[in-house]
């Protein structure tokens, strides 16, 4: 489970609570991934909101222009964030939201390293794993990565629980074996 804690965390759950609460949850979330995706698009943005130098106004003014379609709801979020001069933690809070997004909906980021791209089959395959082994676990979002040092099969991590399937991790587990330790 993605933990929400700290600053982060606190903001996150409280734009959660609300969202829930005003029934306005797809709509927030719609806001957030728009606003998430930004930042994930521009380097020079996170720079930016990273720099403790800029000025509020600034801030302000370029994510009034970033959430002028957004709802109500997260606009006056986005307010308070600057009021409660928060700004620098709005891609944590993101990133939290997100989590206990997916988290009420039973959805699981799961990441999963392999020595080639994984083909739509072997997705559907993983997940029904995950679903099997996890029983709180409704759906599957994959995040990839392709590793060729894994020789061939994969690495699926979900949360801190990693279930290896690897040629290389079978030749450490061997040399370790063999080792005695």
């Amino acid at each position: 489970m993605h933990q929400v804690v700290g600053l982060s965390g606190r903001y996150a759950t409280a734009l959660y609570e609300l969202a829930v609460e005003e029934k306005q949850l797809t709509a927030i979330e719609k806001d957030i991934l728009s606003l998430h995706q930004t930042f994930v698009e521009s380097a020079d943005l996170v720079d930016l909101f990273s720099n403790p130098t800029v000025p509020s106004e600034k801030i302000s003014n370029i994510l009034e222009t970033l959430t002028k379609d957004s709802s109500d709801l997260f606009k006056n979020f986005i307010t308070l964030i600057l009021r409660k001069k928060r700004d620098q933690a709005l891609p944590a809070i993101m990133v939290d939201a997100l989590a206990l997004i997916a988290q009420s909906r039973g959805e699981k980021k799961v990441y999963v390293a392999s020595a080639q791209k994984l083909s739509a089959a072997q997705k559907k395959e993983i997940e029904a794993f995950v679903v099997k082994k996890h029983k709180d676990i409704k759906k599957v979002s994959f995040e990839e990565e392709v590793q060729p040092d894994l020789l061939a099969g994969l690495k699926v991590r979900v949360d801190s629980i990693e279930y290896d399937a690897t040629v290389r991790g079978a030749f450490d587990s061997l040399r370790t074996t063999l080792k005695g330790n």
